[in-house]
């Protein structure tokens, strides 16, 4: 047996959710599924910045900008730089016009 395996559980799961929320085949996409295994990875491993990332992707896909944002900002007075700040200002900026058009009501998802 993988001695590793329970290490390596919050990382599959982050990839999992990332390919749901992602995905470009419909057939594949599903961003509730996606927040979910998001939701249960970040319970894992809760200071893994790809983690966080992936989280705050999923929120904004399932219509919570906002809270995806909160993330993204935790993130980055958490001093984790594993992602490189210029990357987090331009998710954080983007996920703010996904906020801005949810509020609108004019959102629909990007992928």
């Amino acid at each position: 047996p993988d001695d590793d395996a329970p290490k390596k559980a919050p990382l599959l799961k982050n990839q999992c959710a990332w390919l749901y929320v992602t995905a470009t085949e419909t057939s594949v996409r599903d961003p509730a599924r996606g927040l979910a295994l998001a939701k249960e990875a970040s319970a894992e491993d809760p200071n893994n910045a790809a983690i966080s990332h992936t989280l705050a992707c999923a929120l904004a896909e399932s219509g919570d900008a906002a809270e995806g944002i909160a993330v993204l900002e935790r993130l980055s007075i958490s001093g984790d730089n594993t992602l490189g700040s210029h990357f987090v200002k331009a998710e954080r900026a983007r996920l703010q016009a996904v906020a801005d058009a949810q509020a609108a009501g004019t959102w629909r998802p990007t992928r």
